[in-house]
């Protein structure tokens, strides 16, 4: 699996090049859906990711359906 790279690598600086409707069905860019969707899985806490943290300067952000299929909770503060 590929790592999430950190704060401090180059590719997190640039300007991620905008990924056309058309190509998103290509084996390149299903490519790197596929390893962004395996590093989603793996980081229970994450519900989203962007290309460019794993090293793809791409404007592509898969977001994971777990953060969704939690129980509905309340969101008031202080409330355990």
């Amino acid at each position: 699996m590929s790592e999430i790279v950190t704060e401090g690598h180059p590719v997190l600086a640039q300007r991620a090049t905008e990924v056309p409707l058309e190509s998103i069905a290509t084996p390149p860019i299903t490519a790197v859906i596929e390893r962004m969707k395996a590093a989603l899985a793996t980081e229970p806490l994450c519900v989203a990711m962007a290309a460019p943290q794993m090293g793809e300067s791409l404007r592509i952000f898969p977001v994971a359906g777990k953060g969704f299929r939690a129980k509905k909770r309340s969101c008031t503060p202080n409330e355990a």
